[in-house]
C-alpha cells in the first residue's frame, strides 16, 4: 500500500472522472463516488445558470416549515425559503457578451470547472460500477435518480448526464459498520443535496 501523500502525486491511479461519454469504462473496484452536475452551457446562458443554481441548492421553489413555536406569551409560524445568490443583472450582459465573443472558451472553461461545483450525491461500495448502473436504473438500493429527477424534469437534465467521480480504493472493507460509519461521515462533512432519504 503506497503512503497517503502518494495519493495526489499518483492522482489519476486513484482518481477518475467519467461522462456518459465512458461510463462504460467506470471500474468495479470498491471506491467512494460523487455525482457532480456538469455546467454545459445548452440554452442561453442566463437560463443555463439559474437552472445550475436551482440544481445545486436542491431546487430555489421549495418552502421549508410551516411550523409553530409555541411561547408562553404567543405562537410565532415560521416558513423558510431558500433565496438563490445568483443575480441575473450586469454580470448577465457580461456573460452574454463573453458567450457571442468567447463562446468555446466559455463553454470549455465552464465545463472543466464542473468538477468545484458541490456534490449532488456521495456514496460508498463495494463495486464502482455496479453501484453507478444501479443509480441510473432507480433500483430498491438507490433512490437518488428519482430524487434528482424529480427536481430537474423540467430542465431537461437526467442523472445520465451527470458527471461521475470516484476514488478507488486498494481493497473492500467487509465491515459493513465501518462503510456506513465512513460514507455518513463523507455526507455530513461534503452535504450533499440529493442525498438527503
Amino acid at each position: 500500500m503506497e503512503r497517503v501523500e502518494d495519493i495526489f502525486r499518483n492522482v489519476g491511479k486513484y482518481i477518475k472522472i467519467f461522462t456518459s461519454m465512458n461510463c462504460s469504462d467506470v471500474p468495479t473496484n470498491p471506491g467512494v463516488y460523487a455525482f457532480y452536475l456538469p455546467l454545459k452551457i445548452k440554452a442561453d446562458i442566463k437560463s443555463d445558470i439559474i437552472n445550475w443554481d436551482k440544481i445545486l441548492m436542491g431546487n430555489t421553489d421549495r418552502t421549508f416549515g410551516g411550523e409553530d413555536i409555541n411561547f408562553p406569551w404567543e405562537t410565532i409560524s415560521v416558513d423558510l425559503n431558500r433565496k438563490s445568490q445568483i443575480q441575473i443583472n450586469e454580470d448577465s450582459k457580461k456573460l452574454e457578451e463573453y458567450s457571442n465573443n468567447f463562446s468555446n472558451e466559455l463553454k470549455f472553461d465552464l465545463y472543466a470547472l464542473s468538477i468545484f461545483a458541490p456534490p449532488l450525491y456521495i456514496g460508498k461500495t463495494n463495486n464502482l460500477n455496479r453501484r453507478y448502473n444501479e443509480h441510473l436504473k432507480n433500483t430498491e438500493q438507490s433512490k437518488f435518480k428519482e430524487r434528482f429527477e424529480l427536481h430537474t424534469k423540467d430542465m431537461g437534465i437526467q442523472i445520465k448526464d451527470l458527471i461521475f467521480a470516484c476514488v478507488i480504493l486498494d481493497k473492500a472493507i467487509d465491515n459493513v459498520e465501518y462503510s456506513r460509519t465512513i460514507e455518513g461521515l463523507i455526507n455530513k462533512l461534503f452535504k450533499p443535496i440529493y442525498g438527503v432519504r
